[in-house]
């Protein structure tokens, strides 16, 4: 039984969808996009497990646009009391993107409680993502001029260089359908919530000394083909964190749970097959 709902978290209203029984599993999306680019997975493992996702404050369906949340430490807290919320005990916590940064974070402030770690294109416990907004003209020094041209105005100039950051040349043209419902979705975003959602995430605490104190297995994910992430980024996380493998995604871009779905979905299988063992 699928359920959609609406959560008040941390004063903000937070779209959630729950799927399935069993062992509890929760992803967290990355940034400006929404939870429903974890379809594929969702799909794969709704039969066998409790499938949790939800829309980080700020994107999709969720509130919190208004809330001035430059602090990162607020994203990782709607995380930790959804988890609450949801009474999902030694949960399998699986993180894209700035939702892999949440979910790091959320890792080694309450490695206890959690069953299994899942980063998905990541970036690194130090830092990342710092010169992207540049990238996209959406820069410090552009910000005043921002709100003369428009939300919509703005997101699609910015649009073809994020597009080349999130999809590898060759998903691009096989999936053209695919890539303009990402583009709507970005080009439909809050332009104010989602630049503070990135201001928070590159302004995040390093936490790069703590990663010694996630002792459950994790699973390190980078495509192939990633020009969002350096794959030094993946190589590292997987190289700090104790009982961390790291997988290489075939040919796939930064977005390589859909891209290369069938890849990924195995290699979930394999993992949680381990950690959610009776």
């Amino acid at each position: 039984m699928t359920i959609t709902r609406t959560l008040k978290i941390n004063g903000a209203r937070i779209a959630v969808q729950d799927v399935g029984e069993g062992p509890p599993l929760v992803f967290t999306h990355g940034w400006a996009l929404s939870q429903q680019w974890w379809w594929k997975q969702v799909e794969h493992l709704k039969d066998r497990y409790r499938v949790v996702t939800y829309d980080v404050r700020g994107h999709g369906r969720s509130g919190g646009r208004k809330k001035n949340f430059h602090d990162f430490q607020l994203l990782v807290d709607d995380l930790e009391e959804l988890r609450d919320k949801l009474e999902l005990k030694d949960a399998v916590v699986v993180g894209h993107s700035m939702g892999g940064a949440i979910t790091l974070h959320h890792a080694v402030q309450r490695p206890s409680t959690l069953r299994g770690l899942v980063l998905v294109d990541s970036p690194q416990a130090d830092g990342g993502f710092d010169n992207l907004l540049t990238m996209l003209g959406l820069d410090v020094v552009s910000r005043p001029f921002l709100p003369l041209l428009g939300d919509t105005t703005v997101l699609s100039l910015a649009w073809p260089i994020l597009r080349d950051q999130m999809w590898s040349r060759k998903f691009q043209k096989k999936n053209k359908k695919l890539i303009k419902q990402s583009r709507r979705e970005f080009e439909d975003n809050d332009l104010t919530a989602v630049l503070r959602a990135f201001s928070a995430l590159v302004r995040r605490e390093e936490i790069d000394d703590d990663l010694r104190s996630i002792k459950v297995p994790a699973l390190v994910l980078i495509g192939q083909k990633d020009d969002a992430i350096p794959r030094e980024a993946a190589e590292d996380l997987a190289a700090d964190i104790p009982k961390a493998r790291l997988s290489i995604v075939p040919k796939a871009g930064h977005m390589s749970m859909v891209e290369q779905s069938d890849f990924v979905n195995a290699q979930l299988d394999a993992y949680l097959a381990k950690v959610c063992a009776p």
